[in-house]
């Protein structure tokens, strides 16, 4: 099986996870309403060194794209990361 695009696996995804709960939830609600799963798919637009670079990237860009916001990811232990800092703390000396 080939690899599946991104609007068939939101087509076919809530039929691979209801699960009985779920089923149950459903059978239980009033007439009329229905409970359905839903997917919510995270895309890394760009990524900046500061907290305040990120906001002002959203702040000049937000009408490009869904709403925006910031996630952070450390990776201040990383040995890339460490030897980066130590060039520039040199530099900045």
């Amino acid at each position: 099986m080939g690899a599946m695009n991104f609007y068939d696996s939101c087509v076919t995804w809530p039929s691979h996870d209801v699960d009985a709960e779920a089923q149950q939830a459903s059978n239980d609600l009033p007439d009329g309403m229905s409970v359905f799963p839903v997917q919510e798919v995270e895309e890394v637009i760009s990524t900046h060194l500061t907290q305040s670079d990120a906001e002002w990237f959203i702040r000049r860009k937000q009408h490009d794209y869904p709403p925006l916001y910031t996630y952070v990811e450390s990776a201040c232990w990383a040995p890339q990361l460490r030897q980066l800092q130590g060039w520039l703390t040199f530099l900045a000396r």
